[in-house]
């Protein structure tokens, strides 16, 4: 592994020490709930590989935007910087600025940017904020 990857690989666990961290590749389908406070801070993980074309995308942010605000996102390759076509992980960081009365779902796709949205995410993440 190079140093530039153990570097962001050091940041990013400081960026994310004390937030809460899902990892949608190991839940299982259906069963990704979260239970966050207001003004708590969380992390989307999920596999990505941008050098194909296709990236994951946060697809239904205007639905959730009231309660939930993406604060940034992130890709961190895996491995090997120089192999080509090589993925990663890549991280949507959240923040709850709002109580809800019902869980709001957040949907990620792996697609082209310029692709029209799909009713099939290929992730979803419901977030009861309280």
């Amino acid at each position: 592994m190079s140093k530039f990857v153990i570097y962001l690989l050091v940041l990013l666990n400081i960026y994310c020490y004390g937030k809460k961290v899902f990892d949608l590749n190991t839940l299982k389908n259906n069963k990704n709930e979260a239970d966050i406070r207001v003004g708590e801070e969380f992390v989307v993980k999920v596999r990505s590989n941008p050098t194909t074309g296709y990236e994951m995308i946060f697809v239904n942010g205007d639905e959730v935007s009231d309660s939930l605000n993406l604060i940034s996102e992130k890709f961190i390759p895996s491995g090997n910087l120089n192999l080509v076509g090589a993925g990663g992980h890549k991280y949507f960081y959240f923040k709850a600025v709002k109580v809800t009365n019902e869980a709001q779902t957040l949907k990620f796709s792996n697609k082209r940017k310029w692709e029209k949205q799909t009713n099939n995410p290929d992730y979803t993440l419901k977030v009861n904020v309280y």
